[in-house]
């Protein structure tokens, strides 16, 4: 990892945070009298008490995974070349240098064609597809507890440089009911920026949720979410002020970070952290 990756956390800026949207103040404050019927760590459904019990939930699996992940390192074969020579976190070493070359730097990773600020690490493009695909999928399946935090402490490097750096904030994941990958990109950014992850998510409707792939653009531009009230009575801020930032692993079309916007109540301080965007997807 780079030396401005380490030292990153210290180029924050101050911001003066707006309050919160007034849909997210009234679930704070009635939170603490709604229930809910799905646990995120588990496919069976089961109420969580509490926020502070989910996050509690999501240390201890982490802290699991990582036990696990220090166990595959020697079993895995690299994402890219597929080379079995250990350890491998998700890729091997000479495959991990060569995609770092492809990484975006500084105000590079500001996204164009979305209607609120996304900041990607990588771009999805036909010069960078040979790496960047076998990455995603790799990122999805392996869920490489290692591979997460160097990629987060990578993003957060570049991001720092990108602009003023939301001081004050939250890393709200995509709704799940299990510790996938999206769960673990929030938790990796979570232990680099010292911000709390924070699950307020919710698909408005209870259904099976389909994966992305299988989802065609209609399906996917009419997705919607809903506030958690029970988890949104723990405001973990203190005030009830600050940046509200989305974690997804890949944003394509930008649908389900809308969905989030909206839920959220159209926050002023609103935006996107993804480790890569696909933006030709979005503009066809």
């Amino acid at each position: 990892s780079s030396c401005s990756a380490r030292t990153s956390l210290s180029l924050v800026h101050d911001l003066e945070e707006p309050a919160l949207p007034q849909r997210l103040t009234l679930a704070l404050e009635r939170g603490t009298d709604c229930e809910l019927s799905r646990d995120m760590f588990t496919s069976k459904p089961k109420k969580i008490e509490s926020y502070e019990e989910e996050i509690r939930k999501t240390e201890r699996t982490y802290r699991l995974r990582a036990k696990l992940d220090r166990v595959q390192t020697w079993l895995r074969s690299c994402a890219v070349c597929e080379t079995t020579l250990p350890p491998i976190d998700l890729i091997c070493d000479v495959c991990w240098q060569k995609v770092m070359r492809l990484r975006n730097r500084g105000r590079e990773m500001l996204q164009e064609g979305y209607p609120f600020p996304v900041y990607a690490l990588f771009t999805w493009t036909e010069e960078t597809e040979a790496f960047i695909k076998p990455l995603v999928y790799g990122f999805k399946k392996g869920r490489s507890v290692q591979a997460a935090e160097d990629l987060a402490l990578e993003f957060v490097a570049e991001r720092s440089e990108a602009g003023e750096f939301p001081e004050r904030s939250v890393l709200i994941p995509p709704p799940s009911d299990q510790f996938d990958h999206g769960t673990l990109w929030a938790k990796a950014l979570s232990d680099r920026t010292f911000s709390p992850v924070w699950p307020v998510l919710r698909p408005q409707h209870e259904r099976p949720t389909a994966s992305q792939k299988r989802l065609s653009r209609e399906e996917r531009s009419e997705r919607r979410y809903e506030i958690r009230e029970q988890i949104a009575g723990s405001w973990p801020l203190g005030e009830r002020s600050g940046r509200l930032i989305f974690t997804d692993d890949v944003v394509t079309s930008g649908s389900t970070a809308m969905a989030a916007f909206m839920a959220l109540g159209d926050p002023e301080q609103y935006e996107v952290w993804c480790l890569v965007a696909r933006p030709r997807i979005a503009t066809h």
